[in-house]
């Protein structure tokens, strides 16, 4: 071999495989023939596999490296063998049926690795060596001519280095960087990879909530396309590694999506990239703006109003409570229990019996009072309820509670509208009822008399004068007593000469002859003076009500009636032996919700004592001005 070509031969051995150039270096200085000395430099090569052939492919020349890489002694091959016993035969036939196909010709066998040589060229290509055990090799092989001293190709030389490491270490790179894809397309969060605006991996998380049909959609997307323009400035900058920032996103449906992203740079095929993990935060952000919404709520409500947690520990109290607790901080009241917003003695119960039921059946309501910061008790009436996850776990307790002065006010109110109401109805009604007898009755009669008077003005020579005349004056005497009648239903005449137990006494007689069969009598003390006509006519109209009641529906044989003085009270008790009022059907009948109207307009009080077939027994207590009093009658 031509000592330059051993020189190149060794250079290039050195620069592509890493061998020791100082091992080269001594082979070439020492004092030994030059065919001794290129041989020994192949043969120190002891991690290349150096195989040499002739024309043929018949191998001249097997190296240590040789046999250490295949288990085969040279002594076996030289002379013997090609190169092909070696390689696995599957790659040989494949690769010549690609030459076969680039070159138009067929090339088999040996030939296809020295296809190049042949041509005076060096090809560098992967293969599989055979081991004589069998084992399979992974080599990386260059295959060059063999020239002599007139440059004539005299054989091959072939170079092979064992690459199974490499191709270890690969297979293991390849399997985790499908590993770490596996994770990353299972990963919760959208996960993008990219290189300024140029994407280089999406995750399926990220495929799907960008609205893309497949991922082969994203290859051409910019992230451009999918950040909005404020954010992309910092998307960008590559130097800038795990910071956490709020970003929107535009999705391919036109949705704008707010999400909490990550931003982490990270090497991607030996450059620096991008990696950004996000998450889908808009539900959060519009929770958030619902939980603002609700509190605003919250605070301009006039309900006092305060969650805590399952602990009893305060989260949370409304203006107007803090307000009405006394409080000025707005931090004041933090680190406090639920039961300290009461005195002691009611916390205790409310943790007793109201956050123990609140727990067992959801709410609690009923009255208590609040405590104020200056130790001033307010009475309320307040709602504690528990809320409770799908697993039925207690998350919180919240509280609304309202001043019981306020609602009793407003009770009131309500009364006194439906009681104004209630009275304009009686009203009309009793309007109603006077004009049907004006209407039935007196006009009937007036109506008669008119009749006749024009009878004897056209024709007085042959009319009976006496008859005419005394059937109008029986028309204008009934009509004269339905008058007064209606006239003593709107408002008895007694009362305003007599006085209200002489006009009960005149009541009661009425009745008396009506119903002959009834045992009705009246007792009272004494007369009463000072009492304003207002409360006169309520108590006779109490009384006139009852009497009716007892008459028409308890099937009374006896009825008592008493109008008693009892200090600063006037007490009027109707008491029957009926059939007595079914409980469940008592507040039925308007008669005895018009007569509890009627005391409460008086500011006194109603009690109905009955039971089926009990008889019953009715009691109104007025209280009276200071200027009145009892007064014995004459």
């Amino acid at each position: 071999m031509p000592q330059y070509l051993v020189y190149v031969l060794a250079s290039g051995l050195a620069i592509t495989f890493g061998t020791s150039v100082v091992l080269l270096f001594i082979l070439y200085t020492r004092a030994i023939p030059f065919e001794q000395r290129w041989k020994g430099i192949l043969q120190a090569a002891s991690e290349l596999s150096i195989v040499a052939t002739d024309l043929k492919g018949t191998i001249t020349f097997f190296n240590s490296g040789a046999e250490k890489m295949l288990g085969y002694k040279a002594e076996e091959l030289i002379g013997i063998s090609t190169p092909y016993l070696f390689h696995d035969p599957d790659e040989v036939i494949i690769r010549g049926r690609e030459l076969s196909a680039e070159l138009g010709r067929k090339v088999e066998g040996f030939d296809v690795f020295v296809e190049s040589s042949n041509k005076g060229k060096a090809e560098k290509k992967e293969w599989t060596y055979i081991h004589k055990n069998g084992t399979l090799i992974p080599v990386t092989l260059i295959v060059m001519p063999i020239r002599n001293a007139r440059s004539e190709i005299t054989g091959h030389l072939g170079v092979a280095l064992d690459i199974s490491k490499e191709k270890m270490l690969e297979q293991d790179l390849r399997k985790s960087e499908a590993d770490y894809r596996f994770l990353l397309d299972h990963s919760p969060n959208i996960v993008i990879v990219h290189q300024g605006p140029r994407i280089r991996f999406m995750n399926k998380v990220a495929v799907a909530m960008l609205g893309f049909a497949a991922e082969e959609e994203t290859w051409n997307v910019s992230m451009d396309e999918l950040v909005d323009l404020q954010y992309r400035d910092e998307l960008y900058s590559v130097s800038r590694t795990k910071k956490l920032t709020e970003i929107v996103m535009l999705c391919r449906t036109g949705k704008h999506m707010a999400v909490e992203s990550h931003l982490v740079t990270v090497n991607y095929r030996g450059e620096p990239a991008q990696m950004m993990i996000a998450k889908d935060i808009t539900a959060n952000k519009q929770a958030a703006e619902m939980n603002n919404r609700l509190i605003s709520i919250l605070e301009e409500t006039e309900h006092y109003i305060g969650m805590a947690d399952v602990d009893g520990k305060l989260l949370y109290l409304n203006t107007f409570m803090k307000k009405m607790l006394g409080f000025t901080d707005e931090n004041e009241g933090t680190g406090m229990l639920l039961t300290d917003l009461y005195p002691k003695w009611e916390g205790t119960l409310i943790r007793r019996e109201a956050l123990d039921k609140a727990s067992k059946q959801g709410s609690w309501s009923g009255e208590t009072v609040f405590l104020r910061k200056d130790y001033q008790l307010l009475p309320v009436y307040q709602t504690i309820l528990a809320h409770k996850d799908p697993s039925d776990r207690i998350q919180y307790y919240s509280l609304v509670a309202r001043d019981l002065s306020v609602i009793r006010a407003e009770e009131e109110a309500r009364l006194s509208k439906v009681i104004i109401q209630k009275t304009l109805e009686a009203q009309e009604k009793e309007r109603t009822a006077l004009a049907r007898e004006l209407h039935d009755h007196i006009g009937q009669s007036l109506y008669f008399v008119s009749i006749n008077l024009h009878t004897l003005s056209g024709k007085p020579e042959v009319m009976p004068y006496d008859e005419l005349i005394q059937s109008m004056l029986e028309q204008l005497d009934g009509a004269i007593v339905e008058i007064r009648s209606q006239l003593f239903r709107l408002r008895p005449q007694l009362l305003e000469h007599l006085g209200l137990a002489a006009s009960i006494q005149h009541l009661v007689r009425s009745y008396q002859l009506a119903y002959p069969h009834m045992d009705i009598r009246f007792v009272h003390q004494a007369a009463t003076r000072g009492i304003d006509s207002n409360t006169e006519i309520h108590l006779y109209r109490i009384v006139q009500e009852g009497l009716s009641n007892a008459i028409k529906h308890a099937e009374a044989t006896r009825i008592e009636i008493i109008l008693s003085w009892e200090e600063n009270e006037l007490r009027i008790q109707i008491w029957d032996d009926g059939r007595g009022i079914d409980k469940k059907n008592v507040g039925v009948g308007m008669g005895l919700r018009h007569m509890e109207e009627r005391v409460n307009a008086l500011n006194g009080t109603f009690h109905m004592y009955t039971g089926s077939h009990c008889g019953t027994k009715l009691t109104a207590a007025i209280p009276l001005p200071p200027g009145a009093a009892a007064q014995e009658e004459a």
